[in-house]
């Protein structure tokens, strides 16, 4: 009777398993443009890869192309958990990131008479949330909105040091 209990426990264990799995011709790579970023001179490109049904991991990187803005070079690794798809790796998830990214800071160095502003570009870096959608377009592409903010951990010493970084884009993707 343990034998025959055992081997149905494993039977509903298997079946159960493969129902987070990816169909067998499901495409588990997705590349992104944020079109958002890209309009206000960061132009950012994601790197997704489908875990199963229900989650993915994957990392966005930006540059700042543009001179009137105080970030440079940016890497935000990132886990996504979709709730409630009817189709794999699509509908509303929670993101959670990490940032690491450089910032030009401006410091001032002297006394009350006699000042001076030292620019310098430091590393940051932190953790953070975010709450979007992503919807199938047609068969292999996709559109996704985003918002979240994490918290800087980095360089806390000084007054003008952003303590929040922002995560929002408007992205079109394409899986393969």
């Amino acid at each position: 009777m343990k034998k025959i209990t055992l081997v149905f426990i494993i039977g509903i264990t298997m079946s159960l398993y493969g129902q987070d799995s990816l169909p067998d011709n499901y495409p588990k790579n997705e590349i992104k443009l944020n079109a958002l970023y890209t309009l206000l001179g960061l132009p950012e490109i994601t790197y997704e890869r489908s875990l199963n049904r229900f989650s993915s991991f994957g990392a966005s990187i930006f540059y700042s192309a543009s001179r009137n803005t105080n970030v440079g070079l940016g890497v935000f690794p990132f886990y996504r958990w979709y709730f409630g798809p009817k189709k794999p790796v699509c509908g509303f998830f929670l993101e959670g990131n990490a940032g690491i990214y450089t910032q030009y800071l401006t410091h001032y160095s002297g006394n009350p008479t006699m000042y001076s502003l030292i620019s310098k570009e430091e590393i940051q870096g932190g953790l953070g949330i975010g709450l979007g959608g992503k919807f199938e377009v047609h068969k292999v592409w996709t559109a996704e909105i985003l918002g979240g903010l994490g918290r800087n951990f980095l360089h806390k010493d000084n007054l003008n040091d952003n303590e929040v970084y922002p995560r929002f884009g408007i992205t079109i993707g394409r899986r393969f």
